[in-house]
């Protein structure tokens, strides 16, 4: 049996932001807090747990509308890492949590390219 490669993935969660003002942070459900935890892609959407915490931040597959990269987000540099944006909407506001995955590119886009087409943004 091979293991799930969306399963777990040690990850940094660098915050959501309110548009592209990275002053400007989403306060909702958990959001604001950022930190270290697991990140995963569930039947739900893509999950995230920081550490210490018991209620993981859901950002639903239907509100996805696209991803972006950076080396920093909502204030926080990722020490040259990239970052991954996923740009989502809640309440009529386009939101864009960041993420820090992995410092290996192809590893980031094979988890980029899984989340596009889990949240229809790409073709199969």
């Amino acid at each position: 049996m091979t293991e799930n490669p969306w399963h777990k993935q040690r990850a940094h969660y660098a915050g959501t932001s309110v548009g592209e003002k990275w002053w400007k942070r989403y306060r909702t459900g958990g959001f604001l807090a950022r930190g270290l935890g697991e990140m995963q892609l569930t039947e739900e959407g893509i999950w995230f747990l920081r550490k210490l915490t018991k209620k993981p931040l859901i950002v639903p597959w239907e509100k996805i509308r696209k991803l972006s990269y950076g080396t920093w987000h909502a204030g926080q540099w990722a020490g040259g890492a990239p970052v991954l944006k996923v740009h989502w909407e809640e309440e009529g506001r386009e939101l864009i949590s960041g993420y820090v995955l992995t410092k290996d590119n192809e590893k980031l886009a094979r988890w980029a390219l899984e989340i596009e087409k889990r949240a229809g943004i790409r073709e199969p």
